[in-house]
């Protein structure tokens, strides 16, 4: 494990290889309960905003309810689906902290609303069609937590589209002159002790894509990261982020030039650079 490095950057852990066992059957025993913390155990939110996935939620939630970390809990905000999610929330509901279904105001809207009922020391953030790679991912990242200097510890994520295929890997250590460039890290189920979210505010509801990389600069400086070099979450390749790749930019561009160290001048030039570097790699893989 590599010490801890100058301000802004990150320090790096491995997690020993291991395979993620079957997933649990489709009927959880009625009543089942969380297990209590002990006094000095850190609790860990796991948040997912839901809207109209009802069959990618029920693999979710089956990949929360597996993980061997005991002291989590679970809170699901649905946008008033009407596909089935309820029915799956219910079908779940003894094992869910907190869930709630109506209309929200998007995806940082249903974040803030589960941030307000939220307890834990840490929070991380899933998609519906996001799950946990392993049963021990949530342990590795609170492994990593447990260090008294981390507030934020990001780790790899694997591309999975609706056929099982699994794609490219990404996520990279924090970095803040890097991010005042674009976003380099996974957001996806990423721990943010809750002290950053009581000291910079909940998540921008303007944004419809870029209200995390917003949050994360404006905490900026003041983030002390870890990095789990391993790939803890399969990452969905239906959610916004990845299908509306127009958005992402856009909102990119205007997160960088709303902040006083970048502007409009510099964010306009990483616009280009980004944009380049994304639409150019299909061409270079097949050189």
């Amino acid at each position: 494990m590599c010490a801890q490095v100058s301000d802004g950057q990150s320090r790096t852990v491995r997690l020993s290889e291991g395979k993620l066992p079957a997933p649990v059957g489709s009927h959880l025993e009625e009543g089942s309960k969380r297990v209590a913390p002990e006094s000095n155990a850190k609790v860990i939110t796991i948040i997912i905003a839901a809207w109209n996935g009802g069959k990618l939620l029920e693999q979710c939630l089956q990949s929360c309810l597996i993980q061997d970390y005991p002291h989590k809990e679970i809170v699901v905000i649905d946008g008033g689906s009407s596909d089935g999610t309820v029915e799956v929330l219910k079908k779940y509901s003894d094992l869910l902290t907190y869930w709630v279904s109506e209309p929200d105001r998007g995806i940082y809207n249903a974040w803030n609303k589960a941030l307000q009922v939220a307890t834990g020391d840490w929070i991380c953030f899933l998609g519906v069609d996001d799950r946990w790679s392993r049963a021990d991912s949530l342990s590795a990242l609170a492994n990593v937590a447990r260090f008294p200097e981390n507030n934020f510890v990001t780790a790899r994520v694997q591309m999975i589209d609706g056929h099982g295929q699994l794609g490219r890997v990404f996520g990279g250590t924090w970095h803040y002159e890097q991010m005042k460039q674009w976003m380099i890290v996974a957001h996806t189920g990423m721990l943010h002790h809750r002290s950053l979210f009581e000291q910079y505010g909940k998540f921008d509801e303007s944004y419809r894509i870029a209200g995390d990389f917003d949050f994360l600069l404006r905490a900026g400086r003041k983030i002390r990261a870890a990095f789990l070099a391993d790939e803890v979450v399969l990452m969905g390749s239906e959610g916004v982020s990845s299908t509306r790749v127009r958005t992402v930019f856009s909102e990119g561009r205007r997160v960088l030039s709303a902040h006083p160290e970048v502007g409009p001048i510099k964010a306009w030039i990483f616009f280009f650079k980004a944009w380049s570097r994304y639409f150019l790699r299909p061409l270079t893989r097949l050189r």
